[in-house]
């Protein structure tokens, strides 16, 4: 008898086929455990409830304001069995990300269909959030080392992988197709049948080098695991740190106008230049986590990660550097061009969205470079000079 996920008929298109599409890779892993057709994805029949619990249903919600997506199950407090998947998936979450690839691409793209469409990329996010959300509906955490393993797991939080092409900012390779080596390893360990002990199936796993961090050793300022991380990217933290640094300088040498649709209020372009401006904040985060680092694993005895080594210093020195660099003058300044289209003004009631987005100005509309430049390096210090990461570089 299959897992059957039913998407919102109130989701439009083209965002309805992009989350039966996202959800649908998790058939990938089944078959691979064994199970053909075990999963599939289709529409909520016309009529039918959402909160019926019969159906596993992945809801398209409007929001106020940005707030967080949803995976979570009903489940028999008696046996432990998942009785009812229930996703939620908030509309503002998919304007947020029109707006980062507006600014890194320009307006003028959208509807194009090619590799640089806002659309086409947030839709091609849409169907990761939509895997992601699923597969916490059918019993799995986040592994926030995914990202360092080439996209091992569709249980990360994904970056949009920015690559700067003959000096132009390009979106071609922004999100992963299809679930991780992970993913399937996950399915076939908690919904296998062929009689493996579920030990052992971790212990390939390990054998493998597959990396799994929880998010209490990834979200916290100052943890010490330097493999997790939110919305990074690359199997070298520091390294793609200054990857990251030299991308952002093209994408602010690049900003302007050409961020807005036309008709758009100019004043929208002090919100498009936050995510921006601070293009580099996740990768910074998971940089400075090298420093003080520790690389444990949640081990069993005699699968050989007992022991818990540093982060080698060479590559601890490395990200120092790559951290330090974020604080460079010119890597804080907004360039002067843009600071007086960044002044311009809005009219009517507040908008509570617009005020969380934008940064804090020197006097009603007009900009303030130093506060973003505060902001910016607000960022590194913070995770540079976290309590837990100096005690930890004392004693190392």
């Amino acid at each position: 008898k299959p897992i059957v996920f039913y998407v919102d008929r109130a989701a439009p298109e083209p965002i309805r086929s992009a989350l039966v599409e996202g959800a649908a890779w998790w058939s990938q892993a089944f078959e691979a455990a064994g199970f053909i057709d075990a999963f599939q994805v289709k529409v909520l029949p016309e009529g039918a409830d959402p909160l019926d619990v019969r159906y596993n249903v992945i809801n398209w919600v409007d929001r106020a304001t940005r707030g967080w997506s949803y995976g979570q199950a009903v489940v028999d407090p008696r046996t432990g069995e998942i009785v009812k998947g229930s996703v939620l998936l908030g509309a503002l979450r998919v304007r947020q990300d029109m707006l980062i690839f507006e600014g890194l691409v320009g307006a003028h793209h959208n509807g194009t269909g090619g590799p640089n469409d806002p659309i086409q990329v947030s839709l091609a996010r849409l169907r990761q959030l939509s895997a992601h959300e699923v597969g916490h509906s059918i019993g799995f955490a986040h592994n926030f080392a995914g990202s360092t393993q080439d996209r091992a797991s569709v249980m990360d939080y994904p970056a949009p992988r920015v690559l700067l092409k003959d000096g132009r900012i390009d979106l071609s390779d922004a999100y992963g197709v299809n679930i991780g080596g992970w993913d399937k390893f996950t399915v076939d360990w908690l919904y296998g049948e062929d009689g493996e002990p579920a030990l052992r199936k971790v212990k390939a796993s390990i054998d493998q080098g597959q990396r799994y961090v929880t998010d209490v050793d990834s979200r916290p300022l100052g943890v010490a695991q330097p493999w997790g991380s939110l919305w990074d990217d690359g199997a070298d933290p520091a390294a793609e740190l200054t990857r990251m640094m030299a991308v952002r300088r093209a994408a602010l040498d690049q900003f302007g106008l050409g961020a807005l649709k036309p008709g758009e209020p100019v004043a929208n372009l002090k919100r498009k230049y936050v995510p921006i401006y601070l293009l580099h904040r996740y990768q910074l985060e998971a940089a400075s986590k090298l420093l003080g680092g520790v690389d444990f694993a949640y081990a069993v005895i005699g699968d050989g990660r007992e022991t818990s080594p540093p982060v080698p210093a060479a590559q601890q020195r490395a990200a120092l550097a790559a951290l330090l660099a974020t604080l460079d003058p010119k890597a804080l300044d907004t360039p002067e061009t843009l600071t007086a289209m960044l002044s311009s003004a809005q009219s009517g009631d507040p908008d509570r969205q617009y005020v969380i987005e934008v940064f804090a100005t020197a006097g009603g509309p007009v900009f303030d470079p130093l506060v973003a430049a505060e902001v910016a390096a607000g960022l590194t210090l913070d995770n540079l000079l976290a309590p837990d990461r100096m005690a930890r570089l004392v004693d190392q």
